[in-house]
Order: structure tokens, then C-alpha cells, then sequence
């Protein structure tokens, strides 16, 4: 992870078994990420997210984002 100008930029690795699919340079794939700030009491401070304005996505799979899959 690194700063910008304009913000962040995360950089992440996916092995591909973990896609279940054989997937190419030049593909898209539903993504999305999602930081959470809880406290030990397990209740949620604050939480961020890519492209799911709720943060719902982690159960609704619909809310994905879109991802190019780059070299």
C-alpha cells in the first residue's frame, strides 16, 4: 500500500486457485474491499469501502465493484 496525491494505492495478490476460474490478463471480476475499525467490545467504530456504499456487499454479492485484472 502506498500514498498518492489523491489517496492510497493498494496493490493485492490473489492466487488464482482461490478464483475458481483460469483467469487472464485483460478479465474482469467482481471485487470488492472493505476496512472496519471495531473495538475489543467487537462493536464497529467505522467502517470504508470500495465500491458498496453500504457495506453490504459481504452478503449480497451483487454489490461488487468491477476489477481489471492487470499484469
Amino acid at each position: 500500500m502506498s500514498r498518492t496525491e489523491k489517496g492510497w494505492i493498494a496493490e493485492l495478490v490473489i492466487p488464482r486457485t482461490c478464483l475458481g476460474v483460469d483467469p487472464k490478463v485483460g478479465s474482469f471480476i467482481g471485487f470488492d474491499a472493505e476496512a472496519t475499525d471495531t473495538d475489543a467490545d467487537g462493536k464497529n467504530k467505522g467502517k470504508l469501502t470500495c465500491f458498496c456504499p453500504n457495506g453490504d456487499a459481504w452478503k449480497n454479492p451483487s454489490l461488487f465493484g468491477t476489477a481489471k485484472l492487470v499484469e
